[in-house]
């Protein structure tokens, strides 16, 4: 027999905010990766880890502006498009520091 759901609200979890947490933590893993491989190769790695860090860059700011869209969202609860707006912001800051830092050296 189905359990039944008991339910108060008409409020859902945001699907924009899933996303962005998914585009955000994959970029996030992404730059460890690359960060890892790089400092393994003594910082000589290919341009293959330096294009893949551009497109990774670029996942995380699409994930921000996922974020900030599901910020707006009404009858959602707003933990989840907090959280990701948060990682969101992380990760592009991390990704800026990243390259700001490279390019100074």
């Amino acid at each position: 027999m189905a359990k039944r759901r008991i339910q108060f609200t008409e409020k859902t979890q945001s699907k924009r905010a899933m996303i962005a947490l998914l585009l955000s933590g994959g970029s996030l893993a992404g730059l460890i990766l690359c960060v890892g491989i790089s400092a393994k190769n003594e910082g000589t790695s290919s341009a293959y880890i330096g294009s893949a860090g551009i497109f990774l860059f670029l996942l995380s700011l699409a994930g921000l502006v996922v974020s900030i869209v599901s910020l707006r969202e009404e009858n959602s609860f707003p933990v989840l498009p907090r959280v990701s707006c948060f990682l969101s912001v992380l990760v592009c800051a991390a990704w800026v520091g990243l390259y700001g830092w490279g390019l100074s050296h």
